[in-house]
């Protein structure tokens, strides 16, 4: 859609698909170093984090490189990848090799600066349907097994008392 503007120029109204909103999977805060109270909203489930352009998250900090370490999310579970061997960081203290798992409330030093970790559930009723699911799951593990054949048992037994008390009630009024 477009809105003309005073001067002859069109200007692109933010309503457009290409606009929609997308809630954070997580939020990162600063937390020490030059950008402190700096939020960094997570809206992939894979993101790099860097001082450089290319990163999706920009942290404008010298002591991260351009493309500094990646956030996964996998099957409900973050974890944090440095992606060159000066990214090494530190999460809750200890040192991060590899993919990393976070918890929420952890803290994450990347280069001079600390972030706090901050994951957004947003899936609620997943999670509740999950363990929903869980629980048939038990329940049908612990009931008995159904007995086959015995609905039809009873109604041919049912049938057969209705046919002879209904012969014997014939034989009577005859």
């Amino acid at each position: 859609m477009t809105i003309p503007d005073t001067r002859g120029r069109g200007l692109r109204h933010p309503t457009g698909a290409q606009y929609a909103y997308v809630a954070p999977l997580a939020v990162l805060r600063v937390r020490r170093g030059g950008h402190f109270g700096l939020r960094l909203n997570v809206r992939r489930s894979m993101t790099t984090i860097g001082s450089g352009d290319q990163a999706d998250l920009q942290v404008p900090d010298p002591s991260l490189d351009p493309l500094h370490a990646r956030l996964d999310l996998r099957q409900g579970v973050w974890t944090l990848t440095p992606l060159s061997s000066g990214a090494l960081g530190l999460v809750d203290g200890e040192p991060v090799q590899g993919e990393f798992p976070l918890s929420p409330g952890s803290t994450i030093r990347l280069g001079a600066v600390d972030v706090l970790f901050e994951p957004r559930d947003q899936t609620p009723a997943e999670g509740f349907r999950r363990a929903i699911r869980e629980a048939d799951a038990e329940v049908a593990k612990s009931a008995p097994p159904p007995r086959k054949g015995r609905a039809g048992f009873v109604l041919a037994v049912m049938l057969g008392v209705v046919l002879v008390l209904g012969g014997l009630a014939l034989e009577f009024l005859s």
